[in-house]
């Protein structure tokens, strides 16, 4: 069962190396706090400010956010592995080795980001908004970003083996040595995206083979031979 914390202020102090694993925190404030090193693993956390806080090599292994601001935070070494994020914002955030492998992400912000070696391998980003975005050097590979807007949205370097872009509008999207290994983009939009010359070929959109209609075949069929009838009946 979780540990309940709510309606409660924590702004500006020194809380390194806190215990808020399994809790349930609703209206809570942690606004330029230290948290470094802390622990939010399973935990639920609803209404929750990290803004210009500190949370470097925290865990958040399996938590889940809703309504919940890291504006402008520090978030060096920390883990979201397995996380779900719901209206999340990291406008502003320094991500550096951050680690979101298998996260889940709905309508979340990326916005003016400081990132480098950030993992968002096997994330689901289905229906997200990167547009316009900074996405370089971020390795997005496996992950799920099918009907993703992606216009205007820089890829540069990033690392999208294997990703799923099924349906991506990627209008004017730089993907310039962006890894495109195996990557599906059967129905992507990609016109003014720039590609280097050997990413290419392999983000050329599949599209999908028409299957055959018997029953197409055989209508066509049987009109071609009633027409071929009645001109034989009008000739003779």
């Amino acid at each position: 069962m979780l540990k309940p914390l709510k309606h409660q202020q924590f702004n500006h102090e020194q809380q390194p190396n806190s215990e808020y694993h399994e809790h349930e925190l609703i209206d809570v404030q942690f606004t330029n706090t230290n948290l470094t090193g802390s622990y939010f693993n399973d935990s639920q956390l609803t209404d929750v400010s990290f803004e210009g806080t500190d949370v470097s090599n925290t865990d958040f292994t399996g938590a889940t956010f809703d309504q919940v601001s890291f504006k402008d935070a520090l978030l060096t070494n920390t883990n979201f592995h397995l996380a779900e994020f719901h209206h999340v914002s990291f406008v502003g955030a320094t991500l550096t080795n951050t680690k979101f492998n298998q996260a889940v992400f709905r309508q979340c912000t990326f916005l003016n980001d400081q990132g480098e070696s950030v993992d968002l391998s096997s994330c689901d980003f289905t229906e997200a908004d990167f547009a316009f975005e900074d996405m370089n050097h971020i390795h997005f590979g496996q992950a799920k970003l099918q009907n993703l807007n992606g216009e205007g949205t820089q890829f540069t370097h990033a690392n999208l083996a294997g990703a799923n872009l099924k349906n991506a509008d990627l209008l004017g999207a730089n993907l310039v040595g962006a890894d495109l290994t195996d990557a599906d983009l059967t129905g992507a939009f990609t016109k003014n995206a720039v590609f280097t010359k050997e990413n290419a070929s392999e983000a050329k959109p599949t599209k999908p083979t028409p299957k055959k209609s018997i029953k197409g075949f055989i209508f066509t069929m049987l009109f071609v031979v009633v027409i071929a009838l009645l001109i034989w009946e009008f000739v003779k």
